[in-house]
């Protein structure tokens, strides 16, 4: 009699754990969706606090994106303009800036001369403005708790 409990319950693990690994691709990509959302959010708001935004591009421009990982898996992740990397990690001194043309924009909308900008740049650099790795550390306590309830959610 006890070993017809034992295979009872061992048969009901079975049963659950399936159920588990039937749900688990849906809830992976509802996860990295979550998780993606959360760290643009992130970097919207350390963004918005760090620096102004003459056209607001940037700002913009941080959006999820769902990614095409494998023939039948996709995951999401955050893009951004490319120039982010240089707002964020600034731009070393002794070079003259790419692409004038948006250079040009930028400074006509900001009001200032697109010659004197990029000598400027080309010059003195550009001092980082960090937005990147602080949005990742404010966006951690919330990844925890997002993985924490669909862990709960999948067990169930």
């Amino acid at each position: 009699m006890i070993a017809v409990k034992i295979d009872i319950k061992a048969q009901k693990v079975v049963d659950r754990f399936g159920r588990m690994l039937r749900r688990l691709p849906k809830i992976s990509e509802e996860i990295a969706k979550e998780i993606a959302e959360e760290y643009a959010e992130s970097l919207r708001n350390v963004a918005k606090t760090a620096f102004t935004f003459p056209t607001g591009k940037l700002y913009k421009s941080i959006k999820v994106k769902r990614i095409k990982a494998s023939p039948n898996e996709y995951t999401y992740g955050v893009a951004m303009v490319r120039y982010a990397m240089f707002v964020d990690r600034g731009r070393r001194k002794g070079k003259a800036p790419p692409n004038i043309a948006k250079i040009r924009a930028w400074a006509e909308k900001a009001g200032f001369s697109s010659w004197w900008l990029r000598t400027t740049i080309a010059r003195h650099g550009t001092r980082p403005r960090k937005f990147i790795y602080p949005a990742s550390v404010r966006a951690r306590q919330n990844i925890k708790r997002i993985l924490s309830e669909k862990a709960k959610k999948l067990v169930r």
